[in-house]
């Protein structure tokens, strides 16, 4: 099990112990009152650093026991942590720079409150990742997860609040994985999907070169705001077949548009800044998504299903431990990173990368 519930501003509310996405979720089979020792919140909301305090997620109730649960941002960016459950209360506040900037933002809170640790995390649509260890985090009853996702007169969600999650697992924060285990990856032993390559396949480079897989990460997460898939359409972006990515997955792209506009004969751009519901479009039907990333020896572009993009940039992980501990390479010893330098292209801003799709 890992996703059991989710509340998005379109009015779905769920809540399955089994997993949202498992077969059959049946009726309700845990005791009201039994806790989730261990679990994951996440919450999606879009900043403007116009009018930034807000509440992002509330939930409160008084019977059978007096229980509350919200996470506030101030106007300085600061974000607030508070639960109470009968009589326990607990406060904490992470510093962050969301304030500064404009678009979506992603909030973790997770819990294992059997060894008393925990983390309250944050991302920017910049790519800027902030976090704090918490002491002695509070867990949630069955009662109130399943009140939190499914009864709209317990639960409030922020006005820029895109959804809420949660995770009976502790799941990774910061960067996700953003690749279709779908997508065709040329190997030294012929085309495989991404889903299937193991750790030491040799594959070819989009530029004809050879790289070898150091990691594969498989990481689920809710089909809803940046976590839902962009699917790119065949042939746009050199595709050879429709095929979703996470919106925080980068593509290059190359040709006479890109030079003329940018003056450049390659650059990378975020696949959700290209969406445009004709050549990239997103696809909310599941509750819940599966992507991979790879992570090689050395930070390369490869082509997935013809579109070029690059694999996990391991500069990015050397330079922020608190990635490596809480993200998506938490088994990786961050002496096994590769010394990798970042690509020598440039990284496209939102609205540079809004002239690129024929609207």
């Amino acid at each position: 099990m890992a996703w059991i519930g989710l509340r998005d501003r379109h009015g779905i509310g769920r809540f399955a112990p089994r997993g949202l996405d498992a077969p059959h979720n049946g009726p309700l089979q845990l005791k009201a009152n039994s806790l989730f020792t261990r679990g994951t919140i996440v919450i999606e909301c879009s900043i403007d650093p116009d009018h930034v305090r807000q509440n992002l997620f509330r939930y409160a109730a008084s019977a059978p026991w007096h229980s509350s649960f919200r996470i506030a941002i101030d106007d300085d960016g600061t974000l607030h942590l508070m639960m109470s459950m009968g009589p326990s209360t607990v406060a904490y506040a992470l510093p962050t720079s969301l304030a500064t900037h404009k678009g979506a933002a992603t909030i973790w809170y997770t819990w294992d409150s059997q060894n008393r640790t925990g983390m309250l995390a944050a991302r920017s649509c910049a790519g800027d990742e902030f976090s704090t260890d918490l002491q002695g985090p509070m867990p949630l009853s069955v009662l109130d997860s399943d009140r939190m996702f499914t009864k709209s007169a317990h639960t409030r969600l922020g006005p820029t609040t895109q959804f809420c999650a949660m995770a009976n697992t502790i799941e990774p924060v910061g960067l996700p994985a953003s690749l279709s285990g779908d997508a065709i990856i040329e190997t030294t032993s012929g085309p495989q999907k991404v889903k299937d390559i193991k750790p030491g396949t040799s594959i070819h480079t989009a530029n004809g070169g050879r790289a070898q897989v150091l990691h594969v990460v498989e990481q689920s997460l809710p089909a809803r705001g940046r976590f839902a898939p962009r699917v790119i359409r065949a042939p746009f972006y050199g595709a050879t077949t429709n095929i979703g990515f996470g919106a925080t997955q980068q593509i290059e792209l190359a040709g006479s548009k890109i030079e003329y506009l940018f003056n450049q004969e390659h650059v990378l751009a975020e696949i959700g800044h290209l969406v445009d519901d004709s050549e990239i479009v997103v696809d909310t039907r599941n509750d819940v998504v599966t992507y991979f990333h790879l992570l090689l020896d050395q930070h390369d572009v490869i082509s997935l299903s013809g579109v070029r993009a690059p694999t996990l940039n391991p500069a990015h992980f050397r330079a922020n431990p608190e990635v490596i501990r809480a993200g998506i390479l938490r088994d990786v010893p961050i002496e096994l990173l590769p010394n990798s330098t970042s690509l020598d292209m440039p990284h496209l801003r939102n609205f540079e990368a809004l002239l690129i799709p024929f609207r």
